[in-house]
């Protein structure tokens, strides 16, 4: 049975055919580590590096810091 997967990389997103569950170890096109999705155009995006909405610290967080030797703000 064929099914149609796609790279999930969002600068290729190259379509492949996959037989018998065998997929192959690279992207044929971007010759990247594979990423397959079965959904066209489900990309794989860039982590954020902040948080959306930054928090204050309570009381028991720096407690916590304190005890796992974490400097608050690092």
């Amino acid at each position: 049975m064929l099914k149609r997967v796609f790279c999930r990389y969002a600068d290729c997103q190259a379509s492949f055919e996959v037989v018998s569950g065998r997929f192959p170890k690279e992207c044929p096109v971007c010759y990247r580590p594979a990423m397959w999705g079965t959904a066209e155009g489900n990309t794989l995006k860039p982590p954020k590096r902040r948080p959306r909405v930054p928090f204050d610290l309570n009381l028991n967080d720096l407690k916590l810091l304190r005890r796992l030797r974490i400097k608050p703000g690092d």
